[in-house]
This record gives structure tokens, C-alpha cells and sequence, in this order.
């Protein structure tokens, strides 16, 4: 943004005595010619926004756990920062303080599901290992070397048992749909 629209720092009286002149004055940075910029962060936040809301939607059985952080910080912070934006180094202990916590809980609906489903995982019983499967279906037989991990507690020959009445009644449907079709 500097080369296009550069930064000029104005200063500004915000206090005066009793004769006119200013016994405080205030810096801020002032961006001139910055509208191009200004929409283009507006069109990705808001680009943003959707996607966030899309996912959020996806998300919506999720437990809403580490979303209570978010919303304590946004009730807090929030304003906070709103009042002590005149005071540099409360407004940047404030941003750095929400910055680090709305981080920490985008990291946490990220981690704490994958952390949740190992230690589930790893709780399983033994019988859910890697096995070598042998599976057959009209003339067609199937023997897999590096085996297929099965998460459950069924015994392999009662999976087995159960994926071939599949089969059968996928068959059946099948026929059904061909005579159907005719």
C-alpha cells in the first residue's frame, strides 16, 4: 500500500489551555488514495465470512465446547479495545491478547477432534488389527496382501458372513431393477 497510496502520519491537537494552544496532540497513520485497497480487503473478509459461515454450517453437530472461549473473549475483548483505543499500549496488549486466544481456539476445534478420535481409536478392542482378507464374489476372488483395517468388534468370519448376504441382496436388487427397466 505504500508505493500506490503511501502512509502519511498527521498529528492532531486534543487538548488545549485556556489561551488556544495545544498541551496534547495525538499521531495517527492516515491512508490517502486507499479505496481500491480498502475494497479488496472488503471483498476477501467478506469472501471469508461466507466461507466461515459455510463451514460453521458443516460444523453444526459438533460439540460447541471451545466456541464458549470465543464468545468470552468477544464479550470481553471486544469492547475493551473499543475503549482503550487511545492508549497505544493497552490497545496493543488487548489485540495481542485476543489475536492469541481466537487463535488458540481455531487451533482447538482443529486438534481437539483428532486427539479425541486416537485416544478412542487406540481404546479399541483387539480384535480390530490388520488382517489378511480373502473375499469372494461371483467368480471373481479377491486376496488382499497388505490387509484392511477393521474397526469393530465383530469377529472377521461374521463380517464376512455379513458382506456376503450383502452381496446376495445386491444382486437380488439389481434384478429387480433390470426387470424393472424392461
Amino acid at each position: 500500500m505504500t508505493r500506490y497510496g503511501p502512509i502519511f502520519y498527521e498529528i492532531s491537537a486534543t487538548e488545549y489551555d485556556t489561551f488556544g494552544r495545544p498541551t496534547e496532540e495525538s499521531g495517527d497513520c492516515v491512508y490517502r488514495d486507499a479505496a481500491p485497497f480498502l475494497i479488496t480487503l472488503f471483498i476477501v473478509n467478506f469472501g471469508m465470512v461466507c466461507l466461515a459461515l459455510f463451514q460453521a454450517w458443516k460444523a453444526r453437530n459438533l460439540s460447541t465446547d471451545a466456541l464458549s472461549i470465543a464468545l468470552i473473549v468477544g464479550l470481553l475483548a471486544f469492547p475493551l479495545h473499543a475503549v482503550t483505543q487511545d492508549n497505544p499500549n493497552t490497545d496493543t496488549f488487548i489485540d495481542t491478547i485476543m489475536i492469541s486466544v481466537l487463535s488458540a481456539n481455531i487451533f482447538c476445534f482443529i486438534f481437539i477432534p483428532k486427539i479425541i478420535f486416537h485416544t478412542k481409536l487406540s481404546k479399541l478392542p483387539p480384535t480390530s488389527t490388520y488382517s489378511s482378507i480373502s473375499i469372494t464374489s461371483s467368480n471373481k476372488s479377491r486376496v488382499t496382501e497388505w490387509g484392511e483395517r477393521i474397526v469393530t468388534s465383530k469377529p472377521q468370519e461374521q463380517l464376512a458372513n455379513e458382506n456376503k448376504s450383502l452381496e446376495r441382496e445386491l444382486t437380488l436388487m439389481r434384478k429387480r431393477a433390470e426387470r424393472l427397466n424392461r
